[in-house]
């Protein structure tokens, strides 16, 4: 393994108790999307769809709920999802650091 200088090229056979580990590209770990290679651009489409599936709903309530109403419901579902696990990935890409700031 110290010659392997990229581990998608090899495949190592890891195996706990007799059953042998499934690699995977990515996952699913206390909310937050984790890729092989550290890239975050599944996490962030994931939060941003999220947040603009929560908006459409607010922008329904638009004529039904008080303007404070809706910017308290704001504030506790969209921003709480982008502050989620943002000390995780905090050297974002600038292209993806804009995805999330047109949220």
């Amino acid at each position: 393994m110290s010659r392997v200088h990229h581990l998608d090229e090899c495949d190592p056979n890891i195996a706990v108790s007799g059953y042998k580990l499934e690699r995977i590209k990515s996952c699913k770990l206390l909310g937050v999307h984790i890729h092989e290679h550290l890239k975050w651009d599944d996490h962030i489409k994931h939060t941003v769809s999220g947040c603009y599936a929560s908006l459409s709903i607010l922008r329904k309530l638009k004529y039904l709920a008080k303007y404070e109403l809706r910017k308290q419901l704001a504030e506790t579902l969209i921003l709480s999802k982008l502050d989620y696990a943002d000390l995780v990935f905090y050297p974002l890409p600038q292209f993806l650091l804009r995805r999330l700031q047109r949220v």
